[in-house]
């Protein structure tokens, strides 16, 4: 049984949202700031930020969380941030980061690693560069939507790690936008893995109604009370909402989950597609050709449903004349058409033309047939003409001014309207498409960069304030399925999703919200199902990068971010020695596989020595111990995994 997780609320509390009064933290005096940059001149080993944007405040607050020293470069940055930043002694040096002086002030060569997140491809590229040429060393990451930029970056400096924003966190809102049991869809090692919720059907531990070879990842019971996490051995009541990950075949021979084999496709085909990284969509031959032939019926039945009412009328007759004409031809003119139906229509046509000889009619009620058959067929094909130029015509200028697309969009039933056609926003049209959805984009920009992109791919785009209601009816809202909204404004898209729910309250709603606490509370109170953070789920991957552990991937279950995260067993780390059941006591994270390092070791249970193969084992019990050089997958959410960075770097 599968259900929809509504409103959990996260076990662990954010510890600062983005303030909305201007006056909720007060400046940092001069004094003070001064004491900053006194610290900033004995810096080392600290993270630079460049960019104190959504995705810039993020990374900041995440490295903070895992005692990580940060210093923050941005000669503009959000009012708002900056109070929250310095209220959490972060410095903060208002110059271009791109500047060598502002690099030399944050001391760029005793930094463990720089993050350039700034609004432009251009900026992030020269912040990179100005700090490879201060700091040859340091590990650059950045992000960067170009593909051809970031690649040839990451070939000219080997220290680079690029990201791609749009790429990390699309897939997770088109999959918001097409609920399905099977949540989220990656590969460890050889094997496939999936996230997926259910609806418990009978009491009892995790590890009994799902065995042990999957791992639980959250539980909501009744109380709408949430566990992130759980123990194998933590007691399900019937009806509680649950999500767990393991093999997609392990999975599927589950009865008490039942996995959707046509959701598990569905997953399998959107992530092999958002794996390409393409920017232009290509479509399946057998998509292409069922579109083109959608798009003809389509095209077809407006048609005649737009033409004048002479046109239709002389159609129903040039129909009626043809059929009269051809049985008169073969009744009454049968030495020439043999019986032949093709004949007595040749006959017909050369006949209207006015190309029939005395030789093809030779009776007098042949010739005076054929006169009236002239008559009527050369008015009627000129009302047919006339009417079809006024239709090519008119369809042009429609074009011309915009109200092609307007047409598209009356047209579509059970679409997803995207709501901003940002670089995220685009992604995401490109992820339906792929996955066979009709979607129609309402954007306010006329001059957008990527509205004649998504127009080649047949989407109707029309421009408009998303906020307007006449606007919504524009991509025929009252119809539709779902609608995504991607304004970077909080109060944008909640107020677009208000306006859409009074059109059509069955919409399933999407929406990019900064601040967590707010998504959490519009999914309570007003009926949006989904509300989303990019910033959040992106932040991680460029932590990772900097800190060099990887993430592997992320996805959303719930209001609740998730990460998959690669680490290696160091030495001298805390984690040396330690069983999968310390890690998950320490700091509540899961192993979800692991690869070992060494070539033997002693086993915990028997006291022999084994050999140990470097492949992946999954699902690993409680008491197996890691030892240094081993690599481990873990599953938890930003707070977990960076503990557990940070308890890997620590001595015991």
């Amino acid at each position: 049984m599968t259900q929809e997780f509504k409103n959990p609320s996260h076990p662990l509390p954010e510890h600062s949202a983005k303030p909305t009064d201007n006056n909720s933290l007060p400046l940092i005096p001069y004094n003070q700031l001064d004491a900053l940059y006194a610290q900033a001149m004995d810096l080392s080993g600290h993270v630079i930020v460049c960019g104190l944007n959504t995705v810039g405040y993020r990374i900041v607050k995440q490295l903070l969380e895992a005692e990580v020293r940060v210093v923050v470069v941005d000669e503009n940055p959000d009012p708002n941030f900056s109070r929250v930043v310095q209220a959490k002694g972060v410095f903060l040096l208002t110059q271009d980061s791109r500047s060598d002086e502002a690099l030399k002030q944050v001391r760029i060569e005793k930094a463990l690693a720089i993050i350039a997140v700034a609004d432009t491809d251009l900026k992030n590229l020269e912040t990179v560069l100005a700090a490879h040429e201060l700091a040859p060393d340091i590990r650059a990451v950045t992000s960067f939507f170009n593909p051809q930029i970031g690649e040839r970056l990451r070939n000219s400096i080997p220290n680079a790690y690029v990201l791609n924003l749009a790429e990390l966190t699309a897939p997770t809102f088109v999959t918001a936008c097409l609920p399905s049991q099977v949540l989220h869809l990656f590969e460890l090692g050889p094997e496939e893995f999936a996230v997926v919720r259910d609806l418990a059907n009978n009491a009892g531990t995790f590890q009994q109604l799902y065995g042990d070879r999957v791992t639980p990842l959250l539980r909501l019971n009744k109380k709408q009370e949430v566990q992130v996490c759980p123990r194998p051995n933590t007691m399900l009541e019937a009806n509680d909402h649950v999500a767990v990950v393991g093999k997609v075949e392990e999975l599927e021979r589950l009865a008490e989950v039942e996995l959707d084999r046509k959701a598990v496709e569905e997953a399998r085909h959107s992530w092999k597609t958002g794996k390409q990284k393409s920017n232009r969509v290509v479509p399946k031959p057998l998509q292409a050709r069922e579109r083109r032939n959608k798009e003809f019926s389509l095209s077809l039945i407006t048609l005649l449903r737009e033409v004048d009412r002479p046109f239709k009328v002389a159609l129903l007759t040039i129909i009626l004349v043809l059929l009269g004409s051809v049985f008169f031809y073969l009744f009454f003119n049968h030495e020439r058409t043999n019986g032949d139906p093709l004949n007595a229509f040749y006959l017909t046509m050369i006949s209207m033309s006015g190309n029939a000889g005395l030789d093809d009619l030779p009776n007098w009620y042949n010739k005076l047939f054929a006169s009236a058959l002239i008559a009527v067929g050369a008015t009627i094909l000129a009302i047919v003409y006339t009417s079809l130029t006024n239709y090519i015509v008119t369809a042009r200028l429609r074009q011309l001014m915009g109200s092609d697309g307007r047409e598209k969009a009356r047209r579509l039933k059970g679409h997803v309207v995207v709501c901003g056609l940002g670089r995220i926003g685009y992604r995401v049209v490109c992820g339906l498409v792929e996955r066979g959805q009709e979607v129609a984009v309402l954007e306010r920009d006329e001059k957008n960069r990527f509205s004649n992109l998504v127009r080649s791919m047949g989407v109707p785009v029309l421009n408009g304030d998303m906020r307007l209601p006449e606007s919504l009816e524009l991509v025929n809202i009252a119809k539709a399925r779902c609608l995504v909204s991607f304004s970077s404004d909080d109060s944008v898209n909640l107020e677009t999703a208000l306006n859409a729910l009074q059109r059509n309250p069955d919409l399933r709603v999407v929406l990019r919200l900064f601040d967590a606490r707010l998504a959490e509370r519009v999914e309570k109170n007003f009926n949006i199902q989904i509300a989303r953070s990019t910033s959040a789920l992106a932040a991680p991957y460029f932590i990772g990068a900097a800190l060099n552990f990887e993430v592997v991937t992320s996805f959303y279950v719930g209001q609740l971010p998730f990460f998959i995260a690669k680490l290696v067993i160091q030495e001298d780390g805390a984690l040396n020695g330690k069983t999968v059941r310390d890690l998950y006591t320490s700091r509540g994270v899961s192993v979800l596989a692991y690869v070992a390092h060494a070539e033997k070791v002693d086993n915990l249970l028997e006291g022999a020595i084994l050999v140990r193969q470097q492949v992946p084992v999954y699902h690993p019990g409680p008491d197996f111990k890691l030892y240094a050089g081993d690599t481990v997958y873990l599953l938890g959410d930003h707070r977990r995994i960076a503990a557990v960075y940070q308890l890997n770097r620590s001595p015991s």
